[in-house]
């Protein structure tokens, strides 16, 4: 494993940890919202960001969930809850469909954070034309970031937004297969 992934995946899961501290105890209305039922799945899903286990954390955010008959309160912690969990398990999807169910009651700040993180999961994850779209968004909801800035122009350099793909793997396959047939054209003309 090299020590640039290495970071980037200890980046990430901090940056989910930070985010699911500051989404429940952050909260003042936490306490006051949250029924016994929905609270404890939700402050075990914490832990558990806390601890890096994101895919249990995601299965209490469900637990949570199933409570059913939720305020908007309620909703509304459990997809900031789902947001911290997902992006912590590279279920960048998840994550940005959570964003979006509450993007409307998000301050400015915040959503700026959460469009970042999602615009650099989708990096990681390689699915670059959907961090071309999350960088872009970032910065039209206000960002600045240098870095995310590096990446937007990274990938319209490589074509991305135009229908263009990052074909790492299959260039790699295709130069793996172009060498074998190089090799055997060499054998059989020396044959």
């Amino acid at each position: 494993m090299n020590s640039s992934s290495s970071r980037g995946r200890l980046r990430g899961a901090m940056g989910a940890a930070l985010l699911a501290a500051t989404l429940l105890t952050g909260s003042p209305a936490f306490a006051q919202t949250l029924r016994p039922e929905m609270g404890k799945p939700l402050q075990t899903a914490q832990e558990l960001i806390k601890a890096q286990r994101y895919r249990e954390a995601l299965a209490k955010v469900r637990e949570a969930e199933a409570v059913g008959a939720r305020n908007a309160e309620e909703t509304f912690l459990i997809e900031r809850m789902r947001i911290a969990a997902a992006s912590g398990a590279g279920d960048v999807d998840t994550a940005a469909r959570s964003f979006e169910a509450i993007n409307g009651r998000l301050s400015g700040a915040e959503k700026v954070r959460m469009v970042e993180s999602i615009a650099v999961g989708y990096y990681r994850a390689q699915q670059y034309q959907k961090a071309m779209q999350w960088g872009q968004r970032y910065f039209r909801e206000g960002g600045n970031s240098g870095a995310i800035r590096t990446m937007l122009n990274e990938l319209a350099r490589l074509k991305v937004g135009s229908g263009w793909r990052l074909p790492v793997d299959a260039l790699m396959k295709a130069l793996t297969g172009l060498r074998f047939v190089l090799l055997a054209l060499r054998v059989s003309l020396h044959t």
